[in-house]
This record gives C-alpha cells, sequence and structure tokens, in this order.
C-alpha cells in the first residue's frame, strides 16, 4: 500500500535520486510509491531539473545495415522498436538519408518542375510536367483571360479541377477569380433594403448566405432592426398573447394553449416588452390549478421527465412542486 508517509523518512535519498538521470517512474518504484505521489511530493519540494532525453540502445551496425538494403522505414521501425520518425532522424544523424530520385513522388517532381519552369521559363525534362488541357490550350487559355470559371472548364473537357489549376501555374496564367455574386450589387442592394433575410437572398441568387454576408459587407449595407421582416407564428396572436400574460398564466401553459415551444412565447414577450405592472399574478406557478393532475400523473407511475415533457418544463421543476407539495401536505410523500 502506497502512503506519502514514506517519503517524508526518505527526502534525502529521493533528492539524490531525482538529481541523476533515472526516470521518475523508476525513482518512485525505487522508493516504493506511487507516481503521482512522488509528483506531488517533488513539486512541494520546488525540485527541478534539466529534461533529460535517453536515446534508446540499438544496433547501429545492424541499423545501418537495413538501411543500405533499401528496407522500409516502417519496417525498420518495426524491427528495432522505434517510431518511425525516429528512424528519420537517425538515417539523418548517421548519414544515410540520401534522397535517391526515383523514391520522390510525382506529386513532389511535378511541383518541382513546374516551379523551375515558371521562375526560369525552361522546360525541363520531366514526366509529370505534361497537362493533359496543352493540346486545348488555344481556346483553355483564352476562356482564362476572359474569366470563365474554372469548375466550368473542367466540366467541358473532362479533367479535374486541380488539374485545370495546374495549368493556370505552368503557364503563368493570369486568371481573374469571378464571384458569383460580382454585377449583382444592384440586386442584394434592393432585397437588402426591402427587409429581406440573409437566407432569401441567396436563395434568390442561388449561393451561400455566408458570401451574402461578406459581399454585404465589402459594400458596407447596413438597416435598423426596424425593417427586418420577423416571420413568427405568434404575430397574430400578439392579442391572446397579451390578454393571458395580464390574467398571469404561465409561459408554459401558454405555449401549450398556442401549440408552440415555451421558449418561442418567453422571447416573444421579451420582444414586445409586455407591462408586468398589467399582471394581475406577479409570480404564477406552471402547475397553478394543476396540482392534482400532477399528483395523480406520478401516483400513476410516470417519471419526472414524462410530466416535465407534458407540462413543457424541466424535470427539475417538476421535483421541486413535488417536493413543496409533500411539506404542504404530509400524506404525499414519494417524489
Amino acid at each position: 500500500m502506497y502512503s506519502p508517509h514514506l517519503l517524508d523518512k526518505n527526502i534525502a535519498k529521493l533528492i539524490s535520486l531525482y538529481n541523476t538521470d533515472m526516470s521518475l517512474a523508476e525513482i518512485a518504484k525505487k522508493l516504493h510509491v506511487s507516481l503521482s505521489t512522488l509528483k506531488s511530493k517533488i513539486k512541494e519540494l520546488g525540485l527541478t531539473r534539466q529534461p533529460r532525453y535517453r536515446k534508446k540502445a540499438i544496433n547501429v551496425a545492424s541499423f545501418k545495415k537495413s538501411v543500405k538494403m533499401g528496407m522500409p522505414n516502417v519496417k525498420i521501425a518495426r524491427k528495432f522498436h522505434l517510431a518511425p520518425s525516429t528512424v528519420i532522424k537517425l538515417k539523418k544523424e548517421y548519414g544515410l538519408a540520401i534522397q535517391d530520385p526515383e523514391r520522390i513522388s510525382y506529386g513532389k517532381k511535378g511541383a518541382a518542375c513546374r516551379t523551375y519552369y515558371k521562375q526560369t521559363g525552361i522546360r525541363p525534362e520531366c514526366p509529370t510536367i505534361t497537362n493533359i488541357l496543352e493540346q486545348y490550350q488555344d481556346t483553355v487559355i483564352p476562356m482564362l483571360e476572359n474569366g470563365t470559371p474554372k469548375t466550368e472548364i473542367a466540366k467541358k473537357y473532362g479533367v479535374c479541377i486541380s488539374t485545370v489549376y495546374n495549368f493556370i501555374h505552368l503557364y503563368g496564367i493570369t486568371a481573374p477569380v469571378r464571384k458569383i455574386c460580382d454585377h449583382k450589387e444592384q440586386l442584394i442592394t434592393e432585397a437588402f433594403d426591402s427587409g429581406e433575410s440573409l437566407e432569401d437572398i441567396s436563395q434568390k441568387l442561388n449561393c451561400h448566405a455566408g458570401t451574402i454576408y461578406r459581399k454585404l459587407k465589402d459594400m458596407k449595407l447596413e438597416r435598423s432592426q426596424d425593417i427586418i421582416k420577423r416571420k413568427s407564428l405568434l404575430n397574430n396572436q400578439e392579442d391572446k398573447i397579451k390578454n393571458l400574460y395580464n390574467q398571469g398564466v404561465s409561459g408554459p401553459e401558454i405555449a401549450r394553449q398556442l401549440g408552440v415551444s415555451y421558449q418561442s412565447v418567453y422571447d416573444f414577450i421579451h420582444r414586445k416588452q409586455f407591462d408586468a405592472s398589467q399582471r394581475q399574478v406577479k409570480y404564477c406557478s406552471t402547475f397553478n390549478g394543476h396540482d392534482q393532475e400532477l399528483l395523480s400523473m406520478r401516483q400513476k407511475g410516470m417519471t419526472l421527465k414524462q410530466i416535465g415533457d407534458y407540462f413543457g418544463v424541466k424535470s427539475n421543476t417538476v421535483f421541486y412542486r413535488l417536493q413543496k407539495l409533500a411539506n404542504m401536505n404530509r400524506g404525499y410523500q414519494n417524489v
């Protein structure tokens, strides 16, 4: 059984072991305490030491032989119980990380060749510098310079969009970026000033709402909150909600009568800023007038969550109400 009191008798031994290259796990095992107890004691004593990194002992000759045989890094890592990243570091340390041109991936070769061609203008002998669109360059280059969408070009010639971008980088073409909302500023302004939401504008222009938002931000358009059209089911029932609210009916009860969520009712009341001084009952419980119904539902074996879903409240609210009823009437104690 580990005990922190063991360390109080062996503090000198702990400090001497801590100043060596021994790991914390080995020190904890030697002192017969847990690792967490040891760390807590070290923190309490304020001991610090420089981090020590110990290389795993391996057979260097065997390691070099495996590398020279052309064994992949993953197999070398499994053989010597190392991480693949450690194998790469050791190869660099022993001077064995010679990059064989035949082992370079086609992607790296193509990127290097395109960069060389773009900077010098000299076309190197590289098998990956070819592009399938080269045979259509007389038509593709004018399309790109005129601002034709790259997706449309890719669709027309049956290639990937990355092939079009590689073609642009290969020949250094200045292809203007044409966004979907360009030349539609007037339509966006008219819809925005009329009070339409971003979702409605985006559906009308067949683009994302975030694109409309960024376009509005670039155009520096703003509008007051009074213009915004609020599409709420409760707008046509404002008088009814106000009467129920003034009578002291709770929010969840109003929501049940209207067939909406009680959060919608709370948001509507807050938005309309109803006068609370006209309310006949300042505080009204959700269960006002429904206590007997609540007790009967609980006695039938319904759970707190089921009752809460029925009344539109949380389970905690049901529990606290039952507790209050139990204090008022000691005959019902099972909550």
